[in-house]
């Protein structure tokens, strides 16, 4: 895969826990290689599911891991080593010379890739990328770790706080449950206490004043749920997420990407709207919106390909999470537009007395939202690259 068919962006912000959500979603398969200061760890996934993991540090060896758990010697881990060196390779010489059973072998092996994969999901700085389609060396130990499961233990240890802070909703949020079956097996009691509190209705203020855990901890708790796709925010989009970046410029904070000109754009910059309200003219409207989200979502599936879809139902989610009701049922075809029926039907439904301006809102926000994921997994520069594509697109 090229390069320009690979994701990529900053570490140590909430980027890196939806790419590898995005990626069990979409059943991905491919190379996550997160890089800092010079080491990489390199995480395989295959149909969604963490199948390896690699890191460039010797102190993240399998041998090392063995005796700081004092499973094995320094003796024995000093051997092993030496047959590496001399070209050997690391399973047969943990079995051969450090007395591993093979079933020790495959066991810590699944052990090192959760420890590699929550260690860096905790990392502050980095860059990370996504090349699809790539598989792990022949011969590897595979493992079955899905990235939920691996996301909701990372986000359990304090060295993860900075990314619940960054996850924390606002106190005028609606968590809302997860419309489909997830993991609820890997939650702990207190996680599966704050989850029955969410209704779909409460705010998030609410259900931490409702708790009998605490506010503070009610709140960390509904992050890491949101965090890791057992529930959605309604009432807090992308809007919100600038906002956040706002207060971290003025904070100082260098870990979140600058606002990029999906930020305050809105669909009159892009297109010449049709005039009136009529029934007609807010059909036209639509029509003419369509046209961008399909020239948007041509250059995503372009640049980016198959996962570009859940981009999209990113952004659409993103932008019904700021109007529940224009959005409502909808979905997005694959192809980024939106069904004409069921946006006019749900527009009628408003009782707006300037169902024009709601109507134009709605799509602003789901624009808005295209840019905002693509800002956040690709960078700045891809959604600059977009903005220009588009518009040529639309000439």
């Amino acid at each position: 895969m090229t390069a320009t068919k690979s994701l990529r962006g900053a570490v140590g912000s909430i980027a890196l826990t939806d790419v590898l959500l995005t990626l069990q979603n979409t059943g991905s398969t491919g190379l996550l290689r997160v890089e800092r200061e010079g080491v990489s760890r390199d995480l395989w996934l295959a149909s969604g599911t963490l199948v390896a993991a690699e890191s460039s540090a010797g102190s993240d060896s399998l041998e090392w891991l063995l005796v700081t758990a004092g499973v094995i010697s320094q003796d024995r881990c000093d051997q092993v080593r030496e047959r590496i060196d001399a070209g050997g390779r690391r399973g047969p010489a943990l079995v051969e010379a450090a007395g591993l059973s093979p079933a020790q072998l495959c066991q810590w092996t699944e052990r090192r890739a959760r420890f590699l994969t929550r260690d860096v999901i905790g990392w502050k700085t980095g860059e990370f990328t996504f090349e699809e389609g790539a598989l792990p060396p022949d011969g590897a130990i595979p493992v079955a770790l899905t990235p939920r499961e691996v996301l909701l233990g990372a986000l359990r240890d304090p060295a993860a706080a900075f990314l619940l802070e960054a996850g924390r909703p606002v106190s005028e949020a609606i968590p809302v449950p997860a419309d489909r079956g997830l993991e609820e097996g890997l939650l702990q009691p207190e996680e599966r206490y704050v989850l029955s509190l969410v209704d779909g209705k409460r705010s998030a203020g609410d259900i931490a004043s409702l708790s009998e855990i605490g506010v503070h901890e009610t709140a960390l708790v509904l992050s890491r749920l949101a965090l890791t796709g057992f529930v959605s925010l309604r009432g807090i989009g992308p809007s919100s997420e600038v906002v956040r970046q706002d207060e971290a410029s003025m904070r100082g904070d260098e870990r979140q990407p600058p606002a990029g000109p999906g930020a305050q754009t809105t669909i009159e910059e892009w297109i010449v709207l049709p005039a009136g309200d009529s029934h007609n003219a807010l059909r036209a409207i639509l029509v003419a919106a369509n046209r961008m989200f399909v020239a948007a979502g041509v250059c995503m599936v372009r640049d980016i390909g198959p996962i570009a879809e859940h981009l999209l139902e990113k952004a659409l989610r993103d932008a019904r999470a700021q109007h529940p009701a224009l959005f409502q049922r909808v979905a997005a075809a694959r192809d980024g537009s939106l069904p004409e029926e069921t946006m006019i039907r749900n527009l009628g439904m408003l009782k707006e007395s300037n169902p024009r301006r709601a109507l134009v809102s709605g799509l602003d926000a789901y624009l808005c939202s295209i840019l905002n994921v693509v800002r956040r997994f690709l960078g700045p520069e891809h959604e600059s690259s977009l903005v220009r594509l588009v518009k040529e697109e639309l000439r």
